[in-house]
């Protein structure tokens, strides 16, 4: 092992990709709180897992607000809107999918996620 003198985590096979499984959230009711059309969710569990089974719903991709209108960025945009579409129409549960680009400057602390999305750029194909 080399070492480069600055702190680094390190695990066995931290250099081999890891493959998630998709999973599906389950509501406890016993645990929900609040007003129950916020669409705000907490989740209890392993992060990477949460975030893996929260893809199919909150697709999406954060850039900064200067390069929102960049046109590398348009056209990974207009790909990621036909992948949406695509998606919708194989989805076993009939969800449709949807591209979102958000700008950087949107996105608040305790602002929820249905108001973040809100904000999202309208990118058209």
């Amino acid at each position: 092992m080399k070492y480069s003198g600055k702190l680094e985590l390190t695990w066995v096979n931290k250099d081999k990709e890891t493959q998630i499984e998709p999973r599906i959230l389950i509501e406890k009711k016993e645990f929900s709180y609040g007003d129950v059309d916020s669409e705000n969710l907490l989740i209890h569990g392993d992060n990477l897992i949460a975030l893996k089974a929260l893809e199919s719903e909150y697709f999406g991709k954060v850039k900064a607000k200067k390069d929102v209108r960049n046109e590398e960025v348009l056209e990974k945009a207009k790909v990621g809107i036909r992948w949406c579409k695509y998606a919708s129409t194989c989805d076993p549960d009939k969800k449709k999918w949807h591209y979102l680009l958000v700008a950087d400057d949107v996105i608040e602390e305790g602002n929820s996620l249905k108001h973040t999305l809100g904000l999202a750029e309208s990118i058209g194909e």
